[in-house]
């Protein structure tokens, strides 16, 4: 299944939720990290990865990290609907933060920040 993010600019464990539980409990899974860089060139924005492919029933870790000196932002949308997000971690020099649990609507991150 292909989905694709918006170009605006966290480590999430992800899984499709609809066949999350038929592949066996993904709590315990080892995941496929997918880190995200974000950053700008000129007045332009960019994420590099800017195209991502989940397999259903693996679990995925996605990083965030946004190289800039700016804010930048992710507004998942339909792929925030379409993915079980188990946490949502804030880290900040290897060091958690802060978890969220629950749906993800969007995700800021900060100039030189990371979210796991």
């Amino acid at each position: 299944m292909n989905l694709r993010l918006p170009a605006l600019a966290t480590t999430v464990p992800l899984a499709y939720a609809s066949s999350a539980f038929e592949a066996g409990d993904l709590s315990r899974a080892n995941p496929e990290k997918i880190v995200m860089e974000m950053g700008s060139e000129g007045k332009r924005m960019y994420f590099k990865t800017n195209h991502l492919e989940l397999e259903i029933g693996k679990a995925h870790k996605l990083v965030l990290v946004n190289t800039d000196r700016i804010e930048h932002e992710l507004d998942p949308a339909e792929f925030g609907a379409k993915v079980f997000t188990s946490k949502v971690e804030v880290v900040r020099d290897g060091k958690m933060l802060a978890e969220i649990k629950g749906s993800v609507r969007e995700i800021e991150v900060g100039p030189g920040g990371e979210v796991e």
